[in-house]
């Protein structure tokens, strides 16, 4: 007899065509059908159960296809950037960012061919029957930041909201076509992976089998698996209506709100830029009606009306402090312990550039010297350090020198450098560097076409950190003379979070390594004499230059990264007492970039155990600011001198050159952007207090 299969002849025919020609068992099923009569019975019985939908098109997902950087341009009025002309060097020009380049056709929020009521969409093939337990998205989020359904396998069913399909995020966003309660999300990730999966697009309604998965803390659904399946059940439906977001000012508040919409589609309206475009293409709002236009580490008030913005849509924008955004529009993803919007992928943001200054520091008057304390991020060289593991290290990084820091990453780097202490911060007396790889790197600095005409010195001790990046000195010689430069350390068995990598000591002094050196960048102790002009005397002077340890990834922070860091203050602070104690009367300056906030534990170590003032209190709160973390603007950098240097403090200031700006500006010739860090600069009286 012929059943559901066709009978013996039918599978002899499927046999041979699939075996000759090739085909999988569904498309010689298919044609065996069109060429045995008797296969009649079988065609009509719709073929074999587990049969598939036919897909028209699939890829491989982890390929991405090539895709250009979307940017910004900040067209400004001649009336916006103010221009000083800095004594030595060319007015430094307003910062310009490119122009926005289309990553694919504009798309809009529903597709071009939507139906134009709904209920109207365009049917593909039905859909299989599969396994996994029935379902609703809303029912897989929950309530609360967990599903309830982890390592269940479940079968969903959604709108496509977002593909991201040929991006690293090699997945799509789905949601049902109704929001459903406020309490629960309706839309979610879906992860495919590696694994090849039919080629969704916005619009579509597709059924996807897999596994619920908190991935980092963010719910998915995994279809990277062999048991998986990704179903397209029709095209061309409308997508949900996005939800405006409007967070509540409390951070804590705000995760919740956050979290009932994780993987929807989401929406702000006009927004004001708090934290610029970074190295990861992600960028902070607020929404303009908020009225505020910057937020402070410190101020509780609006931490929660944060809203990050990615580009997992492969559209980048290099925007600025300031800048006014329109068209926020995609789903609300969580990576990396932020809630954020993967912005959609065609270049929908209207931008409207902010108008700013440009920040110029004048130079030392007469009887005035300038100290500056810079964190260049990483002035590296192109060629690698044995036994460091510098950027380019091929055996840590598995790639060619070329590929890490070339020559001319090299060379812009030293001219934006040279053009930031020159124009911007006005070439001062002292400038104090963090970030710099070698003695060598610092005087091929002193010797740039920016520089070279003020005659800088160099001080340089190389110290333990695995990578080797050290802190060092810049002095004018016609006005500094360095008379000796230390370095001190401490060797502790505390635990702290030090990395596998870094430098073993003595704690007990037999020999035996067990401990590690406190500071990876150890303090550099100079001790040198700043002359007057004629007649106007001269000032001796002990500058300290630190880099305490980096903040340890997302807030809170590890406690052992903030306990090593107080670690390092008290190491300072005991430096400065000693000091003291063999002269009262010694002028200390401590300065770098500490890491910590002005109210943390090792701030209070340096000013409450020796006599160190914080001159940055001096400084108005509405620039009282160096580095932006997740649109926080904070003070990271820093300048504390003894009572006698203080009473000598003519200004301080913060050059806000880098914190504001995108990342982008990096790999423009300008001063803008150098690294993260905005450096302070205190001028002083030479004579007196």
């Amino acid at each position: 007899m012929m059943g559901r299969d066709g009978g013996a002849l039918g599978r002899v025919v499927r046999g041979v065509v699939g075996e000759r020609l090739g085909m999988g068992r569904g498309w010689s099923w298919l044609l065996a059908c069109a060429l045995i009569l008797v296969g009649a019975q079988a065609c009509w019985g719709g073929g074999p159960p587990s049969t598939p939908a036919v897909v028209t098109a699939t890829r491989a997902a982890g390929v991405p296809t090539a895709v250009s950087v979307a940017q910004v341009t900040a067209t400004r009025a001649a009336t916006a950037a103010p221009r000083a002309t800095p004594s030595g060097g060319a007015t430094p020009a307003t910062p310009s960012r490119p122009t926005i380049t289309p990553t694919e056709p504009r798309l809009g929020l529903n597709p071009p061919d939507a139906p134009s009521r709904p209920g109207s969409p365009t049917l593909a093939s039905p859909t299989p029957t599969i396994g996994g337990r029935e379902a609703t998205i809303a029912q897989v989020q929950g309530v609360g930041p967990k599903s309830p359904l982890v390592g269940q396998t479940v079968r969903v069913r959604g709108i496509v909201t977002a593909d991201f399909q040929a991006t690293p995020a090699q997945g799509f966003f789905l949601q049902e076509p109704e929001p459903g309660t406020t309490e629960r999300s309706t839309g979610i990730f879906v992860f495919q992976g590696d694994r090849p999966t039919p080629d969704v697009k916005l619009g579509d309604e597709v059924t996807a089998i897999g596994v619920v998965e908190e991935a980092n803390d963010r719910t998915r659904l995994g279809v990277d698996r062999a048991a998986s399946a990704v179903n397209v059940n029709s095209s061309g439906n409308r997508l949900p209506v996005p939800i405006e977001l409007r967070p509540p000012a409390a951070e804590a508040e705000a995760r919740a709100y956050f979290e009932r919409y994780e993987g929807m589609l989401v929406t702000v309206p006009t927004a004001i830029v708090v934290g610029p475009t970074g190295v990861d293409g992600e960028f902070t709002v607020v929404r303009a009606d908020m009225g505020v236009g910057r937020l402070f580490q410190g101020t509780p008030r609006g931490a929660g009306w944060r809203i990050a913005v990615g580009d997992g849509g492969g559209t980048r924008y290099e925007l600025a402090v300031g800048d006014r955004v329109d068209g926020l529009v995609g789903p609300l993803d969580y990576d990396a312990g932020r809630y954020k919007i993967q912005q959609l992928p065609e270049p929908k943001l209207v931008v409207q550039a902010a108008e700013r200054a440009v920040p110029v520091v004048a130079p030392a008057g007469p009887g005035e010297f300038t100290v500056a304390s810079f964190d260049l991020g990483d002035l590296f060289d192109p060629f690698d350090t044995p036994g460091k593991a510098d950027p380019c290290d091929r055996a840590v990084h598995v790639a060619i020198c070329a590929e890490r820091v070339t020559a001319a990453d090299y060379a812009l780097k030293r001219t934006k450098v040279g053009q930031a202490i020159r124009d911007v911060l006005g070439a001062p007396t002292l400038v104090a560097l963090q970030g710099v790889e070698s003695l060598g790197v610092l005087n091929e600095l002193a010797a740039t076409p920016e520089l070279a005409p003020y005659g800088y010195g160099a001080v340089l001790l190389d110290g333990p950190d695995p990578r080797g990046s050290n802190v060092g000195l810049l002095y004018r010689r016609e006005r500094v003379v360095v008379s000796n430069a230390t370095q001190r350390n401490a060797c502790t068995t505390l635990p702290l979070g030090f990395a596998a990598d870094e430098a073993r000591c003595s704690a007990r002094g037999d020999g035996t390594l067990d401990g590690h050196f406190l500071a990876a960048r150890p303090p550099l102790i100079v001790a040198l004499t700043v002359r007057g002009d004629v007649g106007r005397g001269e000032r001796p002077l002990t500058l300290i230059v630190n880099h305490f340890t980096a903040r340890g990834g997302p807030e809170p922070e590890g406690r052992e990264f903030a306990a090593r860091r107080a670690e390092e203050a008290r190491l300072v602070a005991g430096i400065v007492n000693e000091l003291l104690a063999a002269d009262p009367t010694a002028a200390i300056m401590v300065v770098g970039d500490l890491n910590d906030f002005a109210a943390s534990e090792p701030l209070r170590a340096l000013t409450t155990t020796t006599p160190l003032r914080d001159l940055a209190a001096e400084v108005p709160e509405s620039a009282r600011y160096s580095f932006i973390a997740n649109g926080q603007s904070q003070v990271l950098d820093y300048i504390l001198a003894t009572p006698n240097l203080a009473s000598a403090l003519v200004a301080l200031g913060y050059a806000h050159l880098d914190a504001d700006y995108p990342a982008g500006l990096a790999r423009q010739p300008s001063p803008w952007r150098v690294s993260e860090h905005d450096p302070p600069v205190a001028r002083f009286r030479v004579g007196g207090e």
